[in-house]
């Protein structure tokens, strides 16, 4: 049978040499089926520092795959649609696919730590579904970003010290236990959520407000330039110049700019949420963000940062070294935080090693990285203008025809706002609990040093 399937392969991932490295590669399609209008894809997967434990975090990092594709003769990357069932996983590996069939997860099957390397991973897509004809001469773009899964939990917002406007519990300076979905009621009394600076007259947080209590996925490192360029090369010309904010060069898909490997700054709240609703993800809540810093059914250290602790070391004279290369590294430091040494995000990533703890790297209880510094966390507030904008819905893969995304129910306005601190705040805004960023507003317009993110999936 002629293969009437054309293959390229491009990858949305942090290119690096050190912790951070997942490559996919030797893809190729197979097994086209014409009856039920289908094909496999097939690749190897392999990622750097790959983890899974039944003990404490209870945890795993796996890859978020996804797949783009468009049929000869057009410029519209669209998104591939994988079946839950028919896929094939490598020895070592569990394949998950999520109920709406917009990637799937690829991760460890028992514990383990290490480097993994998945080959011959196949995934089933339906391209009949996609509109797509079996003489069809289609492209394919595969896609891949490294996540962390986040297990249900019980969790605290909040750590007891008042920094500026933190959760509490009622109008004592206690941390807030989260241990269901339910709504969770607004007021001063004991039982009610509040903040050091009163949100008492607002309505209750409903259940449909993502609040960090169900399991969740989140991207392990926040968003490298690497990856935006990747997205703006897979727009067309008129989306991309849209989407620029890394200063980018040339026309899409021949883009470039420079320091690949350092964290995408100058990110607004439109430009998070196109990226997240392309590659098939979602926002993360403010509560998602402590939940995974703090990690389940811990006690809270009052003042703590994202590694556990109130104690950061910041390089201050020596910057690192090659700066902006995939071997970036820093001799000193757990954090880059209030660093006008070295003013510009440095390396996703460049802080961990192979030998490195949870404190030396300024890794979360979950093994998030970067999560205090290099640059604020664009998040959903749990304020009322971020009550409606997720409800756990995840983006489709596709944007609109003016380069934004198209979801519905994150079209609210100011809902966006940062959090974790990045190289230009002071050490205050990186603690976990810390919401001083709270009444900005501008960030969802506005394009502004040191602003990025992440991505997260619901868990299943």
């Amino acid at each position: 049978m002629r293969k009437n399937i054309l293959l390229s392969v491009f990858m949305l991932t942090l290119l690096t040499a050190n912790a951070n490295n997942i490559v996919i590669n030797n893809v190729l399609i197979t097994g086209q089926n014409t009856v039920d209008h289908f094909s496999l894809i097939q690749f190897d997967v392999n990622w750097e520092n790959s983890w899974r434990t039944s003990t404490n975090e209870r945890n795993y990092d796996g890859a978020w795959v996804f797949v783009k594709f468009r049929k000869a003769g057009t410029l519209n990357w669209l998104h591939a649609t994988i079946h839950n069932s028919g896929n094939t996983a490598a020895t070592g590996s569990i394949i998950e696919t999520p109920s709406d069939g917009k990637g799937v997860f690829i991760y460890r099957s028992s514990n383990g730590i290490g480097n993994v390397n998945f080959a011959n991973s196949q995934i089933r897509w339906n391209y009949g579904i996609d509109g797509v004809l079996d003489s069809d001469l289609v492209e394919v773009k595969v896609f891949a970003v490294e996540m962390v899964y986040i297990p249900e939990g019980s969790y605290y917002l909040g750590s007891g010290q008042n920094e500026v406007s933190s959760f509490k519990n009622g109008d004592q300076a206690n941390p807030y236990l989260v241990n269901s979905n339910a709504a969770i009621p607004i007021g001063n009394t004991a039982g009610q959520l509040n903040t050091f600076q009163t949100f008492s007259d607002m309505p209750a947080l409903s259940s449909d407000y993502p609040k960090g209590y169900n399991s969740y996925w989140v991207m392990k490192y926040e968003i490298s330039r690497q990856q935006y360029l990747d997205f703006l090369n897979a727009l067309t010309a008129d989306m991309a110049n849209e989407r620029n904010a890394i200063g980018a060069t040339g026309v899409s898909p021949n883009m470039t700019t420079t320091n690949l490997t350092a964290a995408a700054e100058n990110l607004n709240g439109i430009d998070l949420l196109t990226f997240l609703d392309w590659s098939a993800l979602r926002p993360m809540s403010e509560m998602e963000f402590e939940k995974a810093c703090r990690g389940a059914n811990n006690i809270s250290v009052p003042g703590e940062m994202a590694w556990g602790n109130t104690i950061a070391s910041i390089e201050l004279i020596n910057i690192g070294s090659n700066s902006g290369l995939e071997n970036e590294t820093w001799a000193v430091g757990n954090c880059h935080i209030y660093n006008f040494a070295y003013p510009t995000p440095m390396r996703c990533g460049a802080l961990a090693t192979s030998t490195s703890t949870r404190v030396s790297s300024g890794a979360t209880y979950y093994g998030l990285m970067e999560m205090s510094g290099n640059v604020n966390e664009l998040v959903v507030t749990a304020d009322p203008a971020g009550r409606t904008i997720s409800q756990y819905i995840h983006g489709d893969g596709n944007i609109g025809a003016d380069g934004k995304y198209n979801v519905t129910s994150w079209e609210t306005a100011d809902n966006i706002i940062p959090r974790g601190g990045a190289y230009n705040t002071t050490l205050e805004v990186g603690r976990v609990s810390s919401r001083e960023h709270v009444a900005y507003v501008f960030v969802k317009t506005s394009r502004l040093a040191a602003m990025g993110g992440r991505g997260v999936r619901n868990g299943s």
